[in-house]
């Protein structure tokens, strides 16, 4: 009988659990990250070593999560192999520069967010591409409403320039199994809000959150009466909010 030495397998027990905890805080920064909270990856981490699994929409994401994986304590190597939906042509990366196509591809990261949390959009089927900040709607409607409210979100979204709506309506109800009808909890909501805010180039930095059962409470104060709209807008709109009240939330030099 093999007989392995207490201080051996103390040791191996000891690097699994420093192991999970760097791969929960890379998984946290994913998470964190604005450009890719959408997406789904996979984290193995083999003492300094990391390998990367999942798939995302453009190579600057995959890029990206690479080097977010580098600037975690205890990463030391990354071996990506995150792969590329449809991979671009050469044609469409032609004269673009690697900046610009970073900005489109977090412009369609963060339109697909917003239409995603919202409890009215959140069940659409909705394709969104980007390219020199203009943002393209493809997919379909429940209603002429819910197309409209598709452009509402994507054009008040941080750095889009135009939204050519190719969504049709054809009257089918949203699919359940992608609606926001789950249970969500309040630190979620709270989350999503900021975010959103953040997305659409709302003060988010200026204004409170706090949500209480549902209730989103805003406070703080915003340049003019369009931002505070904006953000009651944003805010109702969420999977889960039951109920948004912005009594604190102040018009800068409102008396």
């Amino acid at each position: 009988m093999l007989v392995v030495p207490l201080s051996l397998a103390a040791s191996d027990m000891s690097d699994e659990a420093a192991e999970a905890r760097i791969e929960g805080r890379l998984l946290m920064a994913y998470a964190l990250n604005a450009h890719l909270s959408t997406f789904d990856f996979d984290v193995d981490v083999d003492r300094s070593r990391a390998i990367l699994m999942g798939q995302v929409e453009e190579s600057v994401q995959k890029d990206l999560a690479g080097e977010i994986a580098l600037d975690v304590d205890g990463i030391d190597e990354v071996d990506n192999r995150i792969q590329v939906a449809g991979e671009a042509s050469e044609g469409e990366t032609a004269g673009r520069s690697f900046r610009q196509r970073f900005e489109d591809a977090t412009t369609t990261a963060s339109v697909k967010s917003k239409l995603l949390w919202n409890q009215n959009t959140g069940g659409l089927d909705i394709e969104v591409s980007t390219r020199d900040s203009a943002v393209i709607l493809e997919g379909e409607a429940d209603s002429e409403a819910s197309k409209e409210l598709a452009e509402r979100l994507a054009g008040n979204t941080d750095g889009v320039r135009s939204v050519d709506n190719r969504i049709r309506v054809t009257g089918n109800a949203s699919d359940p199994s992608r609606d926001a009808g789950d249970v969500v909890s309040d630190s979620w909501i709270t989350t999503k809000v900021r975010s959103t805010f953040i997305f659409s180039n709302v003060p988010a930095r200026s204004i409170g959150i706090d949500t209480t059962d549902g209730v989103v409470t805003l406070d703080g104060e915003v340049d003019n009466d369009a931002a505070h709209e904006l953000a009651v807008e944003l805010a109702s709109d969420i999977r889960g909010v039951r109920e948004v009240n912005a009594d604190q939330l102040r018009i800068a030099d409102d008396s």
